[in-house]
């Protein structure tokens, strides 16, 4: 009998043992994480940057390369921006390479409850992107940003996800994108005729996702609200750019959106969301342009 307790405390121990070597090998793997997008982020040197935004996703692949990976919470990761569905049946990883002034690029990475063991990387084509608001994109030609947030809804067809980014784009017109992401066999695909507008006497007028370009020397409201079930955009005004090269768009008090006809699997077009206009926009404190120097995450 005493043989047969030891064996089970040894074979309890010798599991324990195993799993606190494996939390501190992820641990120590999210560290090496943590340095390299810190380098993405701070360096001075371009060539420092670059290579610090290239190393993160296979440095991740190692970290998730393991049977209940999906469960890894990145504690410690505030540089990498990962976001989960209500569901939690997914969740996608971006970061942000800042180039130069007039040029940003993207990385990603999405990786599935369902097969937890491949991360799927995501390539930024948006610069190569033909018609951003129309064209139906795959993982190797992902319209590249950072994602804030990500909002489920059920279609005809099943479930879609809105995705809500943001991209520098150049020194002083900045974009928010309203994408939306669906699953065919398993793979992700980005883009889907949601987003209508009806007009009296013709057919409604769909997109595959929203982009909205602003002045860099404002912010703007581009969110699904839960408690108004609505998506809020800012209505936008026109201005001339500070360097005088044609025209940009600020906010103009009011606001515009998208409200979802769940039969038709379609988010409808509305004009006007509120009928008072405001000297001030109330909106919550937004992530960026805020007054403060923040990262695109909200961190000071």
């Amino acid at each position: 009998m005493k043989k047969v307790v030891h064996l089970l405390l040894f074979v309890f121990g010798a599991s324990l043992s195993g799993q606190a070597q494996t939390d501190s090998t992820r641990f120590h793997r999210e560290q090496e994480i943590v340095q390299t997008a810190r380098t993405l982020l701070r360096d001075t040197a371009k060539a420092q940057r670059t290579a610090a935004a290239e190393a993160i996703l296979p440095q991740l692949q190692q970290l998730l390369d393991s049977p209940q990976s999906f469960r890894y919470r990145f504690d410690s990761l505030r540089e990498v921006s990962i976001q989960y569905p209500a569901d939690s049946s997914f969740r996608i990883f971006t970061w942000q390479l800042y180039v130069n002034p007039e040029e940003y690029r993207y990385y990603g990475a999405l990786q599935t409850r369902a097969d937890e063991r491949q991360l799927i990387p995501l390539r930024d084509a948006s610069e190569r992107a033909y018609d951003a608001e129309f064209d139906i994109l795959d993982p190797e030609s992902w319209y590249g940003v950072v994602y804030y947030n990500i909002q489920a809804f059920d279609t005809p067809e099943g479930p879609k996800y809105l995705l809500f980014g943001y991209d520098g784009y150049h020194f002083f017109d900045k974009r928010k994108i309203v994408d939306v992401l669906s699953f065919r066999e398993g793979q992700p695909v980005f883009g889907a005729p949601v987003f209508a507008t009806l007009e009296e006497g013709r057919g409604p007028i769909t997109q595959n996702r929203l982009v909205r370009e602003y002045s860099a020397a404002s912010s703007i409201r581009c969110n699904y609200d839960p408690d108004l079930e609505v998506l809020i955009l800012d209505h936008m005004a026109s201005i001339r750019r500070p360097d005088g090269r044609g025209m940009s768009l600020i906010p103009d008090g009011t606001y515009e959106g998208y409200r979802y006809d769940k039969k038709r699997g379609w988010w409808v077009y509305e004009e006007k969301l509120f009928h008072e206009v405001l000297d001030s926009a109330p909106r919550p404190q937004p992530i960026l342009g805020s007054g403060k120097k923040r990262d695109v995450f909200g961190n000071e």
